[in-house]
């Protein structure tokens, strides 16, 4: 085993989502390539079951698993305390920062972006909130000039994105806020950046989903259970598909669940639409049962603009479904799905729900096999490669 120390922020596994993967990969990649057992610093205890359940299958490689918050500390507070505490500490050589740059305060010896979300005031934060979101730009360049001339760690941060999308926005609103955060935007400009996609389990999703011609016109929607995620147009366009497109299309919609408020206006919405024999909802599901309901769909729906990359979309690919996603995304914006699969304007569930239409109707074996090949291209392997050779290399 490696002498080196590395030590992995994330904020906590409950969602079980793409970041949560993220940073456990990242602890298997550092096992496996560099020869060395990460500790695991969560910014919140785990609570949930399925947040357990995923770090138990992952101990394996994780050395010393901590919390430092047990609180609703905001986390972009919670983020940035953690940081300065592992560099007060100075118990590990090398910190690994897994966020969506929730805070600027860029203090880590390598950090991966999911995307610039403190950065990006204007759709990050409303009203009030937004005096909130200029304070933490503010602040957090303070910390980041004061580490910068303090000499700690290397001179060029390594910044990993997860999209292309990701590394173009986050340059961009760097710009944006260069006169008020100089120090943060002269850490990114001067970063060594990669971008590495997600991973995702594509080749375990295709060992487990059969490609049968008989599948039912079902569109799934995977995703966690928030109102940002604006899984209502899931459900207004089944409806629009009932009336309008001669089709009596299910809609599954599988995730965790984080707002029980909104998960109630959904399944009220679902009544008031007359759905309810239509629309069903599978709630904090482990991952045999994802792939299983996975397995019996066609389309992929997913309704959030502006998704900096989304796993679930290429999940939903290895095991043949057809994804229709907006345009403005990391996975759109690579341009590997058909341009008749991409919508331009949530605001025209219309049009979308004509497109689902089209795309329940091209559904074939062959065009799902399609679909697998391109998802293998970010199966987890890949990913474990790819981090290692980048973290080897860290000073």
């Amino acid at each position: 085993m490696s002498t080196n120390k590395w030590v992995i922020v994330h904020t906590n596994l409950d969602t079980a989502g793409g970041g949560e993967r993220v940073c456990l990969e990242v602890a298997r990649a550092i096992y496996e390539h560099l020869g060395c057992k990460p500790s695991l610093v969560l910014l919140e205890k785990p609570k949930k079951i399925t947040g357990l359940r995923l770090i138990h299958s992952y101990r394996h490689y994780i050395d010393k698993l901590v919390w430092v918050f047990d609180s609703q500390t905001p986390v972009t507070l919670k983020l940035t305390l953690a940081q300065m505490l592992l560099r007060l500490s100075k118990s590990h050589d090398k910190i690994f920062v897994n966020t969506g740059l929730y805070s600027s305060a860029l203090l880590g010896t390598a950090t991966y972006v999911h995307y610039p979300f403190n950065l990006d005031l204007h759709n990050t934060f409303s009203g009030a909130k937004k005096v909130y979101g200029f304070f933490t730009i503010e602040t957090n360049d303070v910390l980041n000039s004061a580490h910068s001339f303090s000499g700690q760690g290397p001179q060029n941060k390594v910044l990993i994105f997860n999209s292309t999308y990701t590394l173009r926005n986050t340059i961009q609103l760097a710009k944006k806020w260069r006169a008020i955060a100089p120090a943060t935007f002269s850490i990114i400009n001067n970063a060594k950046k990669f971008v590495i996609f997600p991973p995702v389990e594509s080749r375990t999703i295709a060992k487990n989903v059969t490609l049968e011609s008989n599948r039912d016109d079902v569109i799934i929607i995977l995703s966690r259970i928030t109102r940002v995620k604006k899984i209502e147009y899931g459900i207004l366009i089944t409806k629009l598909l009932h009336q309008f497109f001669s089709s009596n299309a299910k809609l599954f919609v599988i995730g965790s669940l984080n707002d029980i408020a909104y998960y109630q206006y959904l399944k009220n919405l679902t009544k008031k639409m007359r759905l309810e024999n239509y629309v069903k909802f599978f709630l904090d599901v482990d991952e045999e049962m994802k792939v299983k309901l996975l397995s019996k769909g066609k389309v992929l729906f997913h309704p959030m603009p502006g998704e900096h990359f989304g796993i679930a979309i290429v999940e939903a690919m290895a095991a043949g479904l057809i994804p229709v996603i907006s345009r403005e995304s990391g996975i759109g914006y690579l341009g590997i799905v058909d341009e008749k699969w991409l919508y331009l304007d949530l605001e025209k569930p219309f049009d979308i729900a004509r497109t689902i239409a089209q795309a329940l109707s091209a559904w074939s074996p062959e065009y799902a096999h399609k679909m697998r090949k391109i998802a293998m291209m970010f199966d987890s392997e890949i990913f474990r490669q790819k981090i290692a050779e980048v973290l080897r290399n860290v000073e």
